[in-house]
């Protein structure tokens, strides 16, 4: 059994097996004995909170669905220092499939081509005529289901022109992660902020990230961006 203790920043997560059976309630909880001797043990007596953690809390799982080579970079991301959030939808081309992952995904091949050679939706005109640089590394939907749409050893077109930390060129330095929102019109799910501090632990463990921040944070000039919006709660990632 799995329960996690908060103590104002601290958080901690304890064990429970047969060694410990004296110390529990009739319910099955930690007893007053127990919590009081981890209270002491941690020196923050009096302060703890208990609350049972799920045994079935879904894992990270990211499904591949690559886009086509020629919507990334062909050079190499050799560094990730950084995470940059972003939001994405259809709501242009495809306004009432705005949150559908397959439309996403097509939107965003053709984004990467001239109008006169894009598959899925040619009819669409206006400023975006032109190929559009745009690409992610991750993309999240609505229901927390993460896809993983460029190698993470290629930079992908997510950033644009920008600078963070005194560092420019964030394509260069960071991983882009795109949440599935409809620009500021609808909060982001529940799902998909748990999916987000799950990936952003993964990456955390697997590189030396030191920041992680908004397009709207980096895109240069400033205000040039406005994602992932006012209503993306920051305090939930980071």
């Amino acid at each position: 059994m799995n329960y996690d203790l908060k103590a104002g920043t601290i958080r901690v997560q304890i064990f429970l097996n047969d060694n410990f059976a004296a110390g529990l309630n009739p319910d099955g909880d930690p007893g007053p004995s127990t919590m009081q001797a981890i209270e002491q043990g941690l020196g923050v007596p009096g302060s703890l909170i208990m609350a049972p953690t799920s045994d079935d809390a879904p894992e990270l799982v990211i499904s591949p669905r690559f886009l086509p080579s020629y919507c990334y970079s062909r050079h190499a991301l050799a560094e990730i220092s950084g995470v940059c959030i972003h939001y994405v939808s259809a709501c242009d081309m495809a306004p009432d499939k705005w949150d559908d992952i397959s439309t996403i995904f097509q939107q965003t091949v053709d984004l990467n081509r001239d109008r006169d050679e894009r598959e899925y939706f040619p009819h669409v005109t206006g400023k975006r005529d032109k190929r559009v640089w745009a690409s992610y590394h991750y993309l999240v939907g609505r229901d927390g289901q993460a896809y993983q749409l460029t190698p993470l050893d290629h930079r992908a077109h997510h950033a644009g022109k920008s600078e963070y930390a005194g560092r420019d060129d964030c394509n260069r330095w960071t991983a882009g992660v795109a949440l599935v929102a409809h620009r500021d019109r609808v909060e982001y799910t529940e799902p998909q902020y748990e999916t987000t501090v799950q990936l952003l632990e993964k990456l955390k463990n697997e590189h030396p990230i030191k920041h992680v921040f908004g397009h709207d944070e980096c895109a240069t000039p400033a205000g040039r961006k406005h994602d992932p919006g006012p209503l993306f709660e920051w305090s939930r990632v980071r």
